[in-house]
């Protein structure tokens, strides 16, 4: 999801007095961690020598990897 990197403020008092400012708001891109660990079986049976593909919400291909002799 896009982030603002500056947020306009208008002010407005009770005595009706107006004010204006610009925030920065810094962004931080950080860079996710994690594992994901499967197996791909038809029944109980392992299927290696398989692709599989991870995809981010847009459909874009992040990682690919083949499966090994243990469907892992």
């Amino acid at each position: 999801m896009p982030v603002p990197e500056q947020l306009e403020l208008t002010i407005l008092t009770e005595a009706g007095r107006t004010d204006e400012c610009v925030v920065a708001l810094p962004v931080q891109v950080i860079q996710p961690i994690g594992r994901i660990a499967g197996c791909v079986l038809e029944g109980s049976i392992a299927q290696p020598g398989l692709t599989v593909s991870l995809t981010d919400a847009k459909g874009k291909p992040v990682a690919k990897i083949e499966t090994a002799d243990d469907g892992s």
